[in-house]
């Protein structure tokens, strides 16, 4: 009896088809998901899940019922949380591999650590001579944020060897 039988490749997409998280502020992390659809013509069987690339410690993967040895029929998705955290202000890059039947599918994900970083405008600050119990003359310290994220809230803080001799007359303003 003659058989006749023709092979087809998997085919996984992704949905979205990259991770793009944005700026989000170093050390707070910050979760999303996307779909896996078996976009080809036959049944695949889902293999290795993980992250690959430059940054894989700053991504990873969370809740899943994308996992080894799980079915999909054509069409059918299944999806993936993805976790990212920043250690710098800097951007990272990694990719999200998935394998079908030996065969690997990537999302790209990328993200940025965010830091606000408030700096003088001059440092350090002169304040200049004053006769003990006297006043010297009063200083304003403007601050800019070179950071690449807002700032949350400021604390002024004194330190070094006169710092019972120097006062904060003013809160922060915008």
């Amino acid at each position: 009896v003659p058989l006749v039988a023709s092979a087809v490749v998997p085919q996984l997409t992704f949905g979205p088809a990259s991770l793009d998280f944005g700026i989000v502020r170093v050390n707070q992390g910050s979760s999303q998901g996307l779909q896996v659809t078996n976009g080809g013509e036959a049944g695949t069987r889902i293999g290795w899940v993980g992250i690959e690339g430059k940054d894989t410690g700053n991504f990873w993967t969370g809740s899943s019922d994308c996992f080894n040895g799980r079915w999909l029929a054509p069409g059918e998705s299944c999806w993936i949380q993805v976790n990212f955290n920043a250690w710098q202000a800097t951007g990272y890059e990694a990719a999200l591999t998935v394998t079908a039947d030996n065969a690997p599918f990537s999302a790209a994900l990328r993200g940025t650590g965010g830091e606000a970083m408030l700096m003088p405008e001059f440092n350090p600050v002169e304040f200049g001579t004053a006769a003990i119990g006297g006043e010297s003359t009063v200083q304003t310290i403007h601050l800019s944020n070179e950071g690449n994220i807002a700032g949350g809230y400021f604390i002024a803080m004194l330190a070094g060897g006169g710092k019972l001799s120097v006062q904060v007359l003013n809160e922060f303003t915008a």
